[in-house]
């Protein structure tokens, strides 16, 4: 009779557990539809589990909580410790969290090569029973018996660890009532690890505007409120609210909300750090074009000069003397771009034309199909000679000529009706360069401030490239003017050289 009652008991069991793994299945289902927190009040339901498992949901706060959540649940009554073992891939260590009911909790970094022996053992079980004999680590937090699940998630491994800290072996239900649980906690560490990344996320974007050198917000513009405000904000309000910091056009953000950064009115924004970052990169990427690229146009130039020497056929000695002259041609543009993009300060005596010829080589893919001119009604070639910085020189041009570029294209379909004409107008005291365009021409809204910094009409420009030309002109001991065309569509922008 005992006999038969035992085994009606586990027939019964065992037609739960395979009930349950359904419910399970269509648990999964839901949540490849739609997200998780939409999810979590239907929980109950499918899992046919008591009220108790909201308030566990609504107590979950981190992973770091998770241990004594669980042993607070009614089924989890008896049991003593629990522990989560969490790796992050490709990191070389994991956390353990920790909670046992007579100390407390309790955070520790262990090896991952002690996680992966654990983690291999475990999932190789099909009961998920174990003892304390068959992982001998001194890093599980558990006596005796003990269950163990694990998870492999999408970036993270976890290893779920229950045990009262006995020798007593878990009992038929214990084990389907962790079975039942361990159906969802998959899905509820991925949305804990997700919360946790945003959140970190958070906390260094407002690190990084509490840290930025001026007074800044971010409003909502449904409600017009401050979202937040910067220490620096927080210290010159009185100031910002009687107009002695100014602050220019807001950055867009998303969700409806905009960054805005406050400026001293007598404070010279010189934002030179863009400026160098960007010949930094530059003169890296050039120095390692020219380093692969010598060596073979050396080697192909002597070849051809071998092959020409060697050679009576007047028509394959032409094509090699072409070649040759190439390669010569290729080394001298490598060398130009090199000393072009060079981030030292030097002032040396230059051909002002030659400089705009290599700043129109490098935009040539910005201006494709657009028609480019070199105009000058001078003919002495020592009036072009100008003793300034050559970088500088090129920075600011080449600004001028993709601002031109960008603001035909956005008002222009049929680029071969437009141009670009650069003059070069040299006398004896100074020289002027002029960068002239006949797309829409400066907004009137922006025509006084377009050279403040953050000024900008493009969606995703900075407002920062003609601030910058004007702080290098200034160094180079020039002016910058712009302004619309007078007599036809476009504008006009100048670099003005004083010789010295």
């Amino acid at each position: 009779m005992e006999n038969k009652c035992y085994s009606n008991s586990k027939k019964r069991i065992h037609k739960q557990l395979k009930k349950n793994q359904t419910l399970s299945r269509k648990y999964f289902r839901l949540l490849k539809k739609h997200s998780f927190n939409q999810e979590v009040s239907k929980l109950d339901q499918i899992l046919k589990r008591n009220n108790e498992f909201e308030s566990f949901l609504n107590q979950l706060e981190s992973l770091k909580a998770v241990p004594e959540v669980l042993l607070n649940l009614k089924d989890f009554k008896g049991y003593r410790t629990c522990q989560l073992l969490v790796h992050e891939k490709g990191k070389s260590n994991i956390i353990s969290y920790n909670y046992d009911t007579q100390i407390g909790k309790t955070t520790t970094e262990h090896p991952v090569n002690f996680f992966n022996s654990v983690y291999n053992i475990i999932k190789k079980s099909k009961l998920k029973l174990f003892e304390q004999s068959k992982i001998p680590q001194n890093d599980i937090s558990i006596l005796g018996t003990f269950l163990a699940k694990e998870f492999d998630l999408k970036a993270h491994r976890i290893i779920y660890i229950i045990s009262r800290n006995d020798f007593l072996p878990s009992t038929e239900d214990e084990r389907l009532s962790f079975d039942n649980l361990c159906y969802v906690l998959g899905p509820l560490f991925t949305h804990l690890l997700n919360r946790k990344k945003i959140l970190d996320r958070k906390k260094n974007i407002i690190l990084a505007l509490n840290n930025i050198p001026s007074p800044a917000i971010i409003i909502d513009k449904k409600t017009n409120i401050n979202f937040f405000t910067n220490r620096l904000y927080q210290e010159n309000e009185v100031q910002i609210q009687s107009d002695d910091l100014y602050s220019p056009s807001p950055m867009p953000l998303s969700n409806n909300y905009e960054l805005v950064l406050f400026f001293s009115r007598n404070e010279i924004l010189t934002p030179d750090i863009h400026q160098f970052l960007r010949i930094q990169l530059l003169g890296e990427l050039l120095n390692t074009l020219s380093h692969e690229l010598s060596n073979p146009l050396f080697g192909l130039k002597l070849a051809t000069e071998l092959l020409i020497a060697n050679t009576s056929n007047c028509e394959h000695k032409e094509t090699l003397e072409e070649v040759s002259n190439n390669c010569i041609r290729c080394q001298k543009i490598i060398h130009n771009f090199s000393g072009l993009y060079s981030d030292k300060p030097v002032f040396v005596k230059i051909d002002i034309r030659e400089i705009i010829r290599e700043v129109l080589t490098v935009t040539k893919s910005e201006t494709q199909h657009i028609t480019k001119e070199i105009i000058s009604s001078k003919c002495d070639d020592l009036l072009f000679i100008v003793n300034t910085n050559p970088t500088w020189v090129a920075q600011i041009i080449f600004n001028f000529i993709i601002n031109s570029s960008q603001a035909i294209k956005s008002a222009s379909n049929d680029l071969f009706k437009t141009f670009i004409h650069t003059s070069i107008e040299p006398d004896e005291c100074s020289i002027t360069i002029s960068v002239t365009d006949n797309g829409p021409g400066i907004d009137s809204s922006v025509l006084d401030k377009v050279s403040m910094p953050f000024i900008t009409t493009k969606q995703k420009g900075t407002g920062l490239g003609l601030a910058i030309c004007q702080s290098l002109a200034k160094k180079l001991g020039g002016e910058i003017t712009f302004f619309n065309n007078p007599d036809r569509a476009g504008a006009t922008f100048s670099l003005i050289l004083h010789r010295k």
